[in-house]
């Protein structure tokens, strides 16, 4: 592309020189260009002469075929042109369909759902609706993971913006689509529930509160696949409800000051009410031997064997807590 074209050099007839001389050029024969080299020649030559300019052969056009071309205005009724009417065509660009994200909100009643579309506000009037929440700044860190994660982007050409696509968590229709949530019910009993009731077992409370607590806010905006889950994670709602404020409780009580009978009072009053809390029976079993260890200390013996005997009831001891549970019940027969 960036070479000339050859120049093919070929020799002339009689009738070409004739023509050549007859048009005034007499000049020695030039090699052809692709063969047309004397026809482009006379045709730029021609320009040159004197009366032959561009100029000249437009006007001579004019004069031989004005009259009779025109400029067809007449004819065709166009009139002037500040006479035509501006004619409106109908606008042919697409309009934008339906999103994913709006088919969320119409089709879920779900704080969930909605959060995932990014609408916000509706998700925080159905959670106020629905379980009364007014505090939502505990919830924000799993507000932006539903967003993030409900969505993919996929790189364009440069200088372009990347592509949305949304992910969905069930298949079909688009107008039935539902958003993917980071999390499953199945994942938070086996491994978060069983790590939080860990702490209880090792006598982190605090700890176990917190971690009880971010599981209670990641329930609360889960989605279910049927009514029998749906009834079991209410029941876990529950559960980590007993739990939250049964530890409260006993944090509550260690924090007492048992220098005062009063601050004895209300240390015996709330390992008491400890014990009510719907446990697991291990959890529940630890309650029942620290209200018997409180009330025997204090000197309060038939208080201590009644939850001895509960305790026994329950049959999880091991050897030698049975042992010690029978050695207070006999002190408070005695």
């Amino acid at each position: 592309m960036q070479s000339n074209w050859p120049l093919l050099p070929s020799s002339r007839s009689v009738l070409e020189r004739a023509l050549t001389e007859e048009l005034g050029n007499a000049a020695s024969p030039a090699p052809l260009t692709n063969g047309y080299g004397d026809e482009l020649d006379a045709f730029e030559e021609g320009f040159d002469k004197p009366g032959g300019t561009k100029d000249e052969h437009d006007d001579l056009l004019e004069e031989s075929w004005g009259d009779e071309v025109g400029d067809g205005a007449a004819e065709w009724e166009m009139g002037e042109a500040d006479e035509i009417e501006d004619v409106a065509f109908p606008s042919l660009t697409p309009e934008a369909g339906v999103s994913d994200a709006e088919y969320w909100i119409r089709n879920s009643p779900l704080a969930a759902d909605h959060i995932a579309a990014g609408s916000f506000e509706t998700a925080m009037q159905l959670l106020n609706r629905q379980v009364g929440a007014v505090n939502f700044t505990p919830l924000s860190p799993k507000f932006l993971q539903i967003y993030q994660i409900s969505r993919t982007f996929l790189s364009a050409n440069p200088g372009l913006p990347p592509l949305q696509l949304f992910v969905r968590r069930n298949h079909g229709l688009k107008s039935q689509s539902l958003p993917r949530l980071p999390w499953d019910y199945e994942k938070i009993k086996t491994v978060h529930m069983r790590d939080a009731l860990k702490l209880v077992t090792a006598n982190k409370l605090e700890d176990a509160i917190v971690a009880l607590r971010e599981i209670l806010f990641t329930l609360l905006l889960s989605a279910t696949t049927s009514q029998a889950e749906a009834n079991e994670i209410a029941g876990t709602v529950d559960t980590i409800r007993e739990y939250i404020v049964g530890l409260s409780v006993e944090i509550a009580r260690r924090s007492q000051d048992v220098s005062t009978p009063e601050g004895i009072k209300r240390n015996l009053e709330l390992a008491a009410y400890f014990t009510n809390f719907q446990l697991t029976p291990q959890h529940r079993g630890l309650a029942l031997m620290q209200a018997m260890t409180q009330f025997n200390k204090y000197k309060n013996i038939a208080t201590a064997g009644v939850f001895a005997q509960k305790y026994v009831a329950l049959g999880i001891g091991k050897p030698d807590a049975n042992e010690r549970v029978c050695h207070q019940l006999k002190n408070a027969n005695s």
